[in-house]
């Protein structure tokens, strides 16, 4: 039975997202710096897959912001 993503996976995957457009960075090239198919950063981004913290610290090195970045709320 397939669930709903948690809304906190959601919110780290849109920030990830926002983060790497902000960085002018493609999927491809953030998935190569942090050791993941560019598959893979659209699953985070998607929040179909949740994010393992030693690769959410991967990302936020890679993209020069601190990991609680990426929990921020949304801004409207």
């Amino acid at each position: 039975m397939k669930t709903d993503p948690h809304p906190v996976d959601q919110i780290v995957g849109a920030n990830l997202r926002r983060l790497r457009l902000k960085a002018n960075m493609s999927q491809t090239e953030l998935g190569h710096r942090v050791g993941v198919s560019f598959q893979q950063i659209q699953k985070y981004e998607n929040a179909t897959d949740r994010i393992a913290a030693s690769r959410l610290w991967g990302c936020a090195q890679a993209l020069g912001v601190e990991v609680g970045t990426f929990f921020a709320p949304p801004q409207d």
